[in-house]
């Protein structure tokens, strides 16, 4: 749907989102400190809000991905082959 307008009243506005990296808003240790809980609780975030703004804009961007999160877990706690298919999912869309 193509929204035409002057500037200032809210095109952008209307058709994008940016969701901001969530690791920010995290009160669980982060980058080196990082732990399994950390970044579970940084990857649903960054999914949830994921949801909920393409709930509302047809364009959402996002600072980070899921695939951040799944590297800090890596690298913090190895490998989590049930939270695979979960990621590859995420970083298709």
């Amino acid at each position: 749907m193509p929204h035409d307008g002057t500037h200032g009243v809210g095109k952008t506005t209307l058709c994008v989102d940016i969701v901001n990296e969530v690791a920010r808003r995290c009160p669980l240790p982060m980058n080196e400190e990082t732990t399994l809980d950390a970044q579970s609780c940084m990857r649903h975030s960054q999914i949830a809000e994921k949801i909920e703004a393409g709930a509302d804009y047809e364009v959402v961007v996002c600072d980070r991905s899921v695939l951040d999160h799944c590297t800090y877990l890596v690298v913090c706690a190895g490998r989590q082959p049930e939270l695979e298919p979960l990621v590859l999912q995420w970083v298709r869309g």
